[in-house]
């Protein structure tokens, strides 16, 4: 079975495993050449041993935190999904359909990570509306028409998902595309972003983060008591720049020196951010782009914000 599977990665190099046994070592000889192996096998790293067959990684252990939503946030996240079941409802075929999907699951991934992270994204997304509607009542209705038209279609790949989107791609899904057919349709949706963004910016603004809090008790746990004296250093992850920034500026407000890593940031910002944290910071809050060409093993803690 094992030949077979072989046979999968290259059937012309791995002969079928009934022919050329007689031949197999001059075989092998030719396809590696003085020990040359053109493929290299992955594996995960929790697989991975010591020549005593002991595990060669630390073990991770994992924790869930639990958080109970303040009144004020459960009602800001039914009236968001509120706002998305009328104004981005599913609707249409092919790139259009998959927009629609595309920006929904981008609005809630946001409305999960903070309060502050849908807030500045329905913030941005009013003003962009504001601005498509001057642009549209400057055309003539026949220009209106093809312009509705191509903010519906707006260019994504039609093989990507959520997942496979930078935050670039997802602020430029969430601030341009538009599933309104008719002039109207925009304003209805300003008139009810406006009342939105007024309802967001209160809750942020004036009631406690719950998630916040719950990694605020979390650093006062045991298993963060390194950080207190210099010794630990502590990474957290999320997958947004707006709940990054936030997040950052509180901790800062609790004491802590951090630094942080995103996905604006060129390779050499990364790379001194890195030796920032490795040497001086607390605190590390990154997005996806610290996984990326940067080495962050010195640090063992590692909360994941948007999971909490």
């Amino acid at each position: 079975r094992f030949c077979h599977f072989l046979r999968l990665i290259d059937p012309d190099v791995f002969p079928e495993p009934h022919k050329f046994q007689s031949e197999t070592k001059e075989i092998k000889g030719l396809i590696f050449p003085d020990n040359n192996n053109p493929w290299i096998l992955r594996r995960l790293k929790e697989d991975l041993c010591d020549l005593n067959g002991g595990p060669l990684f630390t073990k991770r252990h994992t924790k869930t935190i639990p958080f109970k939503l303040s009144v004020d946030e459960y009602e800001l996240y039914e009236e968001v999904t509120n706002y998305l079941n009328r104004f981005l409802a599913i609707q249409g075929t092919g790139r259009i359909r998959q927009n629609i999907a595309l920006t929904r699951t981008v609005f809630q991934r946001r409305l999960a990570s903070s309060t502050y992270a849908i807030y500045e994204s329905l913030k941005r997304r009013l003003q962009k509306q504001r601005d498509f509607l001057d642009e549209l009542e400057s055309l003539s209705p026949k220009e209106r028409v093809k312009l509705l038209e191509r903010r519906r279609g707006v260019a994504i790949d039609e093989e990507m998902d959520e997942g496979d989107m930078d935050e670039q791609d997802r602020d430029r899904l969430i601030n341009e595309f538009s599933g309104a057919r008719e002039i109207n349709e925009i304003k209805e949706e300003i008139a009810f972003l406006k009342d939105l963004v007024e309802k967001a910016r209160i809750v942020y603004e004036r009631t406690p983060d719950t998630k916040l809090n719950a990694l605020k008790e979390c650093l006062q746990e045991a298993e963060f008591a390194e950080l207190k004296d210099g010794r630990g250093k502590l990474l957290i992850f999320t997958e947004h720049r707006d709940t990054l920034s936030y997040i950052k500026k509180q901790i800062e407000i609790w004491g802590f020196s951090t630094c942080e890593i995103h996905g604006l940031m060129d390779v050499y910002q990364r790379k001194k951010a890195q030796e920032d944290f490795r040497t001086s910071s607390q605190i590390c809050v990154a997005t996806e782009a610290a996984g990326e060409g940067i080495n962050l093993q010195f640090c063992h803690l590692i909360p994941i914000f948007d999971s909490l």
